[in-house]
């Protein structure tokens, strides 16, 4: 879905650990992917597509979404040479920090794949 389009309320994992997982530089894709275990049964992938600019560290523990405002507009358009508007900014919330991440294309699924296995759908642009 279009990141305009995502809901942040609907996606809130406050104790789960998350890692950032892959990343293209070629067609601008990511996937953060929070493994499953002993205590969660499915592996959690969050895919960005078209991504811009990011702003994250390797490993979040715990996550919820909100919204960019005002203030994050102009804090990413201090960082990049592109006008990026509110519409294309992804804020994750983890242990009271905010991260950044500038995209066009957002999902977010549950699903059985080992560690080292990528959601291939993701890459065939379906999303």
């Amino acid at each position: 879905m279009k990141i305009r389009d995502f809901n942040v309320e609907d996606y809130y994992y406050p104790n789960r650990r998350f890692q950032l997982l892959f990343y293209q530089i070629s067609h601008g894709e990511m996937i953060i992917r929070s493994q499953k275990n002993n205590s969660y049964i499915h592996t959690i992938d969050i895919y960005f597509g078209d991504v811009v600019y990011m702003e994250i560290p390797s490993e979040l523990n715990g996550i919820r979404f909100r919204r960019a405002n005002e203030d994050d507009v102009s804090y990413i358009n201090s960082k990049i040479e592109k006008h990026i508007t509110q519409d294309k900014i992804v804020v994750i919330v983890s242990e009271n920090k905010e991260y950044y991440i500038v995209a066009s294309v957002i999902s977010i699924n549950e699903n059985d794949l080992s560690f080292v296995d990528l959601p291939i759908h993701c890459f065939l642009h379906g999303v």
